[in-house]
């Protein structure tokens, strides 16, 4: 092996076309290699866990791959392949001196011995699959893959599906929708992919009873999410974005069993590790791969004993070697020595039952969470059917002026997140706020949990907290709020002093079309996080916001992550809604029009300038490069049409108190001057006074004819 270069504990080489790839080694270079890869915006560390066990028994290496940690990258982005990162394992092992060859004809010659093994998490299985499609063999004398399914995407022919793709990326549509969150807030990508690939958090129901206190739980979940975004925060997003658009184009299924069947004359022995736990798979994902190749069994060197098993792990989900190291070191290392013992209850997958392991591992038998919906257009429709598709709510949606053809028709949905639903309709539809007071039929609920508001932030016609109290319990229901505005939190904990409120941002292009249409045409982005008060103790409003954020993050494809947090959130998109919104409203300018005039430069990025600084004031820095990202990140033809132009072409009021006129307040309350934000509010406030006059149905009088010149 050449001598490597030591960098802090790491070594290091160079490839082929000139990278620098860093990796750890670990162990007596005199065992049995191990290679141990890591999965998406990850590094070597995910591993530190499971090194210093597997280090006793094997020469462990764990590499950073490249564009990830300590290793380079290219910087046109043309090596954001799975490809390329199979080359890189191929010039590793050559690096390494470690043999490529399989066995002899004995199968237990010293060249057998010096093969090494690899345990390979998420991206890295497609790793190797790539290492095996390249290179025309795999060189693995023993291999884990860990909760990777073959095929992220759902198929159009119907034949690979909810049932073993990705659980939310997993169409063109939602590849678009992380790629611009990438783009714009790579932080919310990678604290989604935390909570997916943690199933203590995922599934914070059984994730909470593995711990001795609320307490201790939090602290797990703080302490993980700081490790895991310190990580991600080493890559470059739009690298990451360009290698995620290469991993779910492929399909590895023909790939596996051309490269790993009986047939193949592959001499790896494979352990698949799955997990119904996993917010990324569902179980039958990953073990489709045990299945395809235990279809051809007859393989010389095992031929009486399946060269290849699965196991479903309860300890854990899509990073189970995280969780529960100690349990998973106990596997793999069972597998990687002596085969497989029945002590793991490791199953033959032609004998496992997804639906049965489904309903122990996710408690779909536990009684559903009862969420009342108010504001049922474009945003809350979306949220119904992405809080019914998480299998974990029984919704009652609040219709009102659509409750007649709703009720009769259902809602019309296309939608890029869900697809098209003809006649959707949510577990129960009321007419009133009033009526969906009574407990719904059929459930033996006393109180809804939640209470989903969606509706306009309007309080100079009506109070939010008053419409909502019917179906709000003291000390027990949460108030999910996803509105617009500044300070719309206030008035709920003023009114429910003892409940948690749940604050939420969301970015999605969704509206109603016709008597029942939704036509969502933008994948949903969505923040939230307990807005913090002392009425209740911070850990129940904690514990509330994560439960509703984990189910709601398991009903679709969309991004939503848990923000503890939420002013600075609120704020964030303030600086959008409260320059762009209000501008295009008031000029009647699509986004690119705005853009395209002078008025950027003049008028919208100085708005945005005085909104930082009465934030600042309010406790909350925006940095520079936020007014640069949101100013000039769309393109200068972007044709998008903001909420409150689509008010004013539509005759309807809009959001001009809370996204405006709260921050004013503010403004004058800290001495923040800001005359371009007052002045375009107040001529909104006149454009609301006309729109006002049209809906009370007032008659203008026709002027009469008057000679100009006489008027002065």
């Amino acid at each position: 092996m050449p001598s490597p270069a030591v960098v802090v504990g790491y070594n290091v080489f160079t490839t082929a076309d000139g990278v620098k790839l860093a990796f750890k080694s670990r162990g007596d270079q005199e065992k049995k290699p191990l290679i141990l890869l890591h999965g998406f915006t990850g590094s070597s560390a995910v591993w530190d866990r499971n090194i210093g066990t597997l280090q006793e028994k094997f020469w462990v290496i764990a590499p950073d791959l490249r564009g990830h940690g300590r290793s380079g990258r290219k910087s046109d982005g043309q090596d954001a392949t799975v490809a390329r990162l199979g080359k890189d394992l191929k010039e590793l092992v050559d690096w390494l001196g470690l043999s490529p060859g399989p066995p002899d004809d004995k199968g237990n010659s010293d060249q057998k011995t010096a093969r090494p093994s690899c345990i390979a998490g998420s991206l890295g299985c497609a790793i190797t699959w790539s290492f095996a499609e390249q290179f025309g063999e795999s060189i693995f004398d023993k291999l884990v893959w860990v909760d990777q399914a073959p095929l992220q995407n759902y198929t159009q022919d119907g034949t690979w599906g909810p049932e073993h793709g990705n659980r939310s990326l997993n169409s063109p549509e939602a590849l678009k929708s992380m790629l611009d969150t990438l783009a714009t807030s790579p932080d919310d990508v990678y604290k989604g992919t935390i909570n997916s690939c943690l199933a203590y958090i995922w599934d914070s129901t059984w994730g909470r009873q593995r711990f001795d206190s609320e307490a201790a739980y939090l602290k797990a979940q703080e302490n993980d999410t700081s490790f895991f975004l310190q990580i991600s925060q080493q890559g470059d997003p739009t690298w990451f974005g360009k290698l995620m658009s290469d991993h779910t184009a492929i399909d590895w299924r023909g790939s596996i069993k051309k490269n790993f069947s009986g047939a193949s004359g592959s001499s790896s022995d494979i352990l698949v590790v799955a997990s119904e736990r996993s917010g990324c798979f569902p179980a039958a994902g990953p073990m489709w791969i045990v299945d395809a190749l235990l279809e051809d069994k007859n393989r010389a060197d095992n031929a009486s004993d399946p060269y290849v098993r699965g196991v479903v792990a309860d300890f854990g989900g899509h990073w189970c070697y995280w969780e529960d190291a100690e349990k998973f070191n106990d596997l793999a290392l069972d597998f990687l020595t002596s085969g497989i013992s029945s002590n793991h209850q490791i199953i033959n997958y032609s004998l496992y039952t997804p639906s049965a392991t489904h309903a122990t591992a996710m408690g779909s038998n536990a009684p559903k969470c009862n969420v009342c919906l108010i504001g049922s257009g474009g945003v809350g429709t979306i949220g119904s059917v992405v809080l019914e598709n998480s299998g974990r709510a029984h919704v009652t949606a609040v219709l009102r002026s659509k409750y007649k053809v709703v009720s009769e028709k259902g809602w019309d949905i296309e939608s890029v997140d869900h697809g098209t639903l003809k006649g959707w309709k949510p577990s129960r539809i009321v007419a009133t706020v009033s009526e969906a007071a009574l407990p719904p039929s059929g459930t033996d609920a006393q109180h809804y949990d939640y209470v989903f508001v969606s509706t306009k932030q309007l309080p100079d016609s009506y109070s939010v907290a008053e419409l909502i109290r019917p179906v709000v319990t003291p000390g027990l229901t949460a108030v999910v709020l996803i509105q617009n505005g500044l300070d719309i939190e206030l008035p709920i904990i003023e009114a429910f002093p003892k409940n948690t409120v749940i604050s939420g941002v969301s970015v999605i292009g969704s509206r109603t079309e016709g008597e029942n249409g939704i036509a969502h045409i933008g994948s949903e982005r969505v923040i939230m996080g307990p807005h913090f008060h002392d009425g209740l103790d911070r850990e129940t409003q904690i514990r509330q916001a994560t439960e509703f954020v984990a189910m709601y993050d398991s009903g679709g494809p969309g991004i939503v992550s848990l923000d503890l947090d939420m002013p600075k959130a609120r704020w964030y998109k303030l600086l959008w809604n409260g320059t762009f919104n209000t501008l295009c409203a008031l000029m009647k300018m699509d986004v690119g029009e705005v853009q395209s005039s002078k008025g950027r430069e003049t008028l919208l990025v100085p708005m945005m300038r005085e909104l930082t600084a009465i934030a600042k004031e309010d406790g909350v820095e925006l940095p520079e490069a936020a007014i640069q990202k949101l100013a000039y990140g769309l393109p200068d033809d972007c044709p998008y049409r903001p909420s409150m132009l689509v008010d004013v072409e539509q005759g309807r009021l809009m959001e001009i108190e809370v996204i405006l006129g709260n921050a004013l307040k503010k403004a004058e309350r800290y001495g923040v001057p800001a005359p371009k934000c007052s002045t375009v509010y107040e001529l909104l406030k006149m454009e609301q006074w006309r729109i006002q006059q049209d809906l009370s149905g007032v008659v203008k009088a026709k002027p009469s004819k008057v000679d100009g010149t006489s008027l002065f």
